[in-house]
């Protein structure tokens, strides 16, 4: 009986662990998304003819970020 709650609880702390890994991950993946976002929304605003005020107000870029985004699609 008593190895049998010492294998439980290894069993709990090796869940434990996971789930931690799997909240990190998730994390991780939350914020990448969060960065990558503004730029989406910018480089489709610049498709549709947005200059670089509008992507600074919008999107919450700096200048030299929307100038970026700007010649770029020129530039393709």
């Amino acid at each position: 009986m008593c190895s049998a709650s010492i294998g439980a609880g290894e069993h709990v702390v090796r869940l434990e662990q996971q789930v931690q890994r799997v909240m990190e991950r998730q994390n991780r993946q939350d914020m990448r998304v969060a960065v990558e976002r503004p730029y989406s929304q910018a480089n489709q605003l610049v498709t549709h003819g947005a200059d670089i005020d509008e992507l600074m107000e919008t999107c919450g870029l700096t200048r030299g970020e929307a100038e970026l985004l700007i010649m770029m699609q020129r530039a393709s």
